[in-house]
């Protein structure tokens, strides 16, 4: 079978629980701004939810290399529906923060045995494209998904669309087996290895400590990107809903900050493959989605707006589709899944303390959060020009 064709083959087994996360991730928001009218709050509530999560991701990686590909997938997909079910069915907003703890556990068990996947299964010449496939579908499932939400949540309700999510990321199940994986050990097992012999997190935190000035830059990367994908997945939907009740302008927003993460992610990933092309993609990219932000804060034209969300996406999804490939040159043979989880533990710290500051700032002024992320994107990009101004 050629590479391409494993790489959609495999890209299309785990659409189903992309669309979960994706789909989930709009409605957050959403059923949130129902019951608090308190953004602080809110941010601070997801927040401790997801980091309560990640303290998990570290040992996601060492699971993974342990147990395999597919059962990893298949555990994250059942943690997923037990989480949505609880979030769909509680109106008290603290068993509601219990169902995104549990659901946010299955978002690692996806990604890092996917992205394991991807640099394991192909050879280093066509890893960029692979992942470049994988992440077109992941684009696609987060472009689709407001518009599914809003016509789901017109036409029923915000609780039947997160329960579509659940029923939707159960596909993968049956799906899963169509993928070769080694069964390495046992769940219990891998479990047992992970906790009593690696300390849950002791192994990874002394590789983090030996790793050079690059690799940090990279891994700070990943931090910030992770930050802006989210700060804009939570701040699109609320620009329009949590004041004007406007859920389709909120929808079409957040469908166009989500819609070049499809149609670009192949482009990006076979350019990727080379490593000039992918360190100047990663300079252009975030300091081109910094200045892009700096101007939407100061746009108020709503197709504008629009245009805007587009292009910002473009770039920032340039420096993040080629900082994840570039993580691929730090991945030592026979480890590949832990060290892809400091990598993607990395991604989530972002993923979690977006909302608490999108919710601090947010009470301020709607917009606000996307002028601070733009400035942390500036950051990202002085640092890392610093990091490869210096001789390897």
């Amino acid at each position: 079978m050629g590479n391409t064709k494993r790489a959609i083959i495999f890209s299309l087994i785990i659409l189903p629980f992309m669309l979960n996360i994706a789909l989930i991730d709009f409605m957050i928001p959403i059923k949130y701004d129902i019951i608090i009218d308190n953004l602080p709050f809110f941010g601070l509530l997801i927040t401790i939810a997801w980091f309560a999560s990640s303290l998990f991701d570290f040992s996601v990686g060492d699971i993974t290399d342990r147990l395999g590909v597919r059962k990893t997938i298949q555990a994250g997909v059942i943690i997923s529906v037990v989480g949505a079910v609880i979030f769909a069915f509680s109106s008290n907003f603290l068993i509601m923060t219990f169902g995104v703890f549990i659901w946010g556990l299955s978002y690692v068990l996806l990604t890092i045995p996917s992205d394991t996947y991807i640099f394991s299964a192909f050879s280093k010449k066509y890893s960029g494209s692979a992942y470049g496939w994988m992440y077109f579908f992941f684009g696609l499932a987060y472009a689709l998904a407001p518009l599914i939400g809003y016509f789901i949540v017109t036409y029923f309700s915000v609780n039947s669309a997160i329960l579509a999510a659940a029923i939707i990321s159960a596909f993968t199940l049956p799906l899963i087996f169509l993928i070769r994986s080694r069964d390495k050990e046992r769940f219990v097992e891998a479990v047992d290895n992970v906790v009593r012999k690696d300390g849950v997190i002791l192994k990874e935190l002394k590789d983090i400590s030996k790793m050079n000035f690059r690799e940090i830059c990279l891994l700070i990367n990943m931090f910030i990107c992770g930050m802006w994908f989210m700060i804009v997945m939570f701040g699109a939907p609320l620009l329009f809903f949590h004041e004007e009740k406007n859920l389709l302008h909120g929808a079409l927003l957040t469908f166009a900050f989500m819609l070049p993460f499809a149609f670009m992610d192949l482009g990006f990933g076979k350019l990727a493959n080379s490593e000039k092309k992918r360190l100047l993609m990663i300079k252009l990219g975030l300091i081109m989605a910094s200045l892009l932000l700096f101007v939407f804060y100061f746009t108020t034209n709503f197709y504008l707006l629009l245009a805007l969300a587009i292009i910002t996406t473009f770039t920032a999804n340039m420096a993040w589709t080629s900082s994840e490939i570039h993580v691929s040159e730090y991945l030592p043979k026979g480890r590949k899944g832990e060290f892809m989880g400091i990598f993607v533990t990395g991604k989530d710290m972002g993923f979690n303390l977006a909302p608490l500051i999108y919710g601090f700032f947010a009470a301020f002024n709607l917009k606000l959060p996307f002028l601070i992320i733009g400035a942390i994107l500036f950051f990202a990009w002085m640092l890392f020009m610093f990091a490869y101004r210096r001789k390897r």
